[in-house]
């Protein structure tokens, strides 16, 4: 649910209707979603999620990824991580081929987010839970 380098962080759970930011997290720099509201928390996407962009994306952006405000994604992991890569979160834009996987790295910080859909919870496997700071 969130990026190897994250996994030592505060972390969160996504819910429907949380207005995230992509921000620069961590001592590596990894670029992972916060709420403008707790940055020094990272929220974490169940594979699946539905997310909608709502800003924050610059024109350079816009020309190379082929997104804008409004389009719609969904969050996925890429399972093909190989060694000495350290991210696997990002999404797939509806707007974009079935295999074009943008990952968080690439969408920089500042891009906003709103979630529309999170999957149950009941249908993920126990390994994929996100243990929370009590």
């Amino acid at each position: 649910m969130c990026d190897f380098s994250l996994e030592a962080m505060r972390s969160r759970p996504a819910r429907v209707g949380d207005l995230l930011v992509t921000a620069s997290l961590g001592e590596h720099d990894t670029i992972g979603l916060v709420s403008p509201d707790d940055p020094s928390v990272a929220v974490c996407m169940m594979p699946g999620s539905r997310l909608k962009v709502t800003g924050g994306i610059s024109e350079a952006l816009r020309e190379e990824m082929h997104i804008s405000p409004n389009d719609r994604a969904t969050f996925t992991q890429r399972q093909d991580v190989k060694p000495g890569e350290n991210y696997r979160d990002g999404v797939h834009f509806d707007c974009h081929l079935a295999d074009v996987i943008v990952l968080f790295q690439d969408l920089l910080a500042g891009v906003e987010l709103e979630v529309l859909t999170v999957p149950s919870e009941a249908a993920m496997a126990p390994a994929e839970r996100v243990l929370e700071d009590a």
